[in-house]
């Protein structure tokens, strides 16, 4: 989950809402930056978080912390998302699904959430700021201003640190938002290869811009339907022969 983890003092989350009996799931939280072992019944890193970033959100959760206390804002912590502190990023709701704030009231909070990110950040190098509309989703900055951690690097590295197998297969991934779709991509690229998805990551956006749904191989150097169908019977194949 992208939520946090929690297991620790002021940063509840997942491990204090989970009632599963310990040690029949491995529970991530923070888009897999975090994982409980059930071997040490530790909270683990699965990556580093550099000690300046680390510094940086800790400052940034407690600088808007600070901000929710002040008269007309201790709403936005009962509301959608509330404030929450993820290993690598902080969220802070200003509205929920419902639109229970005022879009005019939603919007001064986000202002003044951005002058605290700005305060702490003043040139803009070191933070970015993700409005969902509902959520602000602040995190430490890498080069080209990408996100530093998304859920296909949590996949990648919980594979890793746990020797998960993942790309033996079957595997299950389940996701209802945008970001879990990098989880898909991370899983296929274990599976099938860096050629293969992007080749078919380029045949999807050569639809998208066509229109039309259908572009011709011998234009395109992607497969067409049968070929990819084939892809998809052979990894089957192969899953089902891994089951037996």
């Amino acid at each position: 989950t992208a939520a946090p983890l929690g297991g620790r003092p002021s940063a509840e989350g997942l491990m204090e809402l989970c009632v599963a009996p310990r040690g029949y799931f491995t529970y991530t939280g923070s888009k897999g930056r975090e994982y409980f072992s059930d071997a040490t019944q530790q909270l683990l890193e699965a990556e580093t978080l550099p000690k300046e970033q680390r510094e940086l959100v800790e400052e940034l959760h407690r600088r808007i912390h600070a901000l929710c206390q002040q008269p007309g804002n201790t709403k936005f912590l009962g509301i959608g998302s509330g404030l929450q502190r993820k290993f690598g990023e902080v969220t802070m709701a200003r509205n929920d699904p419902a639109g229970t704030v005022p879009e005019p009231e939603s919007r001064r909070f986000m202002a003044a959430v951005r002058r605290v990110k700005e305060e702490l950040d003043p040139d803009g190098t070191g933070l970015d700021l993700h409005d969902t509309g509902t959520d602000m989703e602040i995190f430490p900055r890498v080069m080209g201003g990408r996100p530093s951690f998304d859920k296909g690097n949590g996949v990648l590295r919980l594979d890793q640190k746990l020797g998960l197998h993942l790309s033996e297969g079957p595997n299950i991934v389940c996701g209802d938002t945008s970001s879990d779709v990098p989880m898909v991509v991370a899983i296929l690229r274990l599976m099938c290869g860096d050629k293969m998805v992007d080749r078919w990551q380029e045949r999807l956006r050569k639809e998208n811009e066509a229109g039309s749904g259908e572009v011709p191989e011998e234009e395109t150097g992607i497969p067409n339907d049968d070929s990819l169908n084939e892809l998809d019977e052979s990894a089957m194949e192969r899953a089902a022969a891994q089951a037996r």
